[in-house]
């Protein structure tokens, strides 16, 4: 949701009843044509570009609603970068993420379970993407639930750095 959108050095303030917060940093596509069932080739075409993302998600409401839409589109659980990149090569650019600058995670795009021309074909077929729309596409590796005041900080090489602290 764009409330769940905030920016770099925004704090993330988590909702009176969030009890087990976790980060995942993750590649954003940022969709720059509208696309409705789309082939692999076309919705490669219309990633307009990229940017870094942080989505912060609250585990206990993801097992327990019927829905994830509050444990992942709470106002501020999506921090994004400032920039949007264009012509680096998102199948194989290094992610890093830090909690209070320790290094919590650090992967290669290349080991993606899905690529991202994939992932917006497939979306493509039940939504239709326009222009601006983000699409995150998932955390390399393991998580784990954040305190009062963390600072979480991911890093795509070339892309940019996400970085927001966390009040509870």
């Amino acid at each position: 949701l764009p409330s769940s959108l905030i920016l770099s050095g925004e704090t993330i303030h988590a909702p009176f009843d969030a009890q087990n917060v976790y980060f995942e940093g993750e590649l954003v596509v940022v969709i720059g044509k509208e696309i409705s069932k789309a082939s692999q080739e076309e919705a490669e075409d219309a990633i307009f570009g990229v940017t870094v993302g942080n989505d912060i998600t609250e585990r206990s409401w993801q097992n327990s609603d019927l829905q994830w839409l509050r444990a992942k589109a709470s106002d501020g659980f999506g921090p994004i970068g400032h920039t949007i990149v264009k012509g680096v090569d998102y199948n194989d650019v290094e992610l890093t993420t830090r909690v209070n600058g320790d290094i919590v995670q650090q992967e290669n795009t290349s080991f993606m379970i899905h690529s991202p021309r994939k992932v917006v074909s497939y979306l493509s077929h039940y939504f239709t993407l326009k222009p601006g729309d983000l699409v995150f596409m998932g955390t390399p590796g393991r998580t784990h639930a954040l305190v009062d005041k963390d600072q979480v900080s991911v890093t795509i090489k070339g892309v940019g750095t996400v970085t927001n602290e966390i009040r509870f």
